[in-house]
């Protein structure tokens, strides 16, 4: 009766016999996936600063440096 049993999909075994993804390249596809993201938020900040009307910018500016916010002394 056992013989009549197949395990098809063994993932754990079949995960084992593939060579590991090494450090390196997972460390690459981070910093790439760092700096796509990094350039898309610079091109729809920068997008949404020229799309303002010419009064709002110093204003846009202000709170992107966060210069609308009060100064606390200790």
């Amino acid at each position: 009766m056992p013989s009549l049993l197949e395990i098809r999909d063994l993932t754990s075994v079949w995960t084992s016999r593939r060579p590991a993804k090494p450090r390196v390249n997972w460390l690459k596809y981070e910093m790439l996936a760092l700096a796509i993201g990094c350039a898309a938020a610079a091109a729809i900040a920068l997008a949404i600063y020229l799309a303002a009307p010419a009064e709002l910018r110093d204003a846009i500016v202000a709170a992107f440096l966060r210069l609308d916010q009060p100064f606390v002394s200790p």
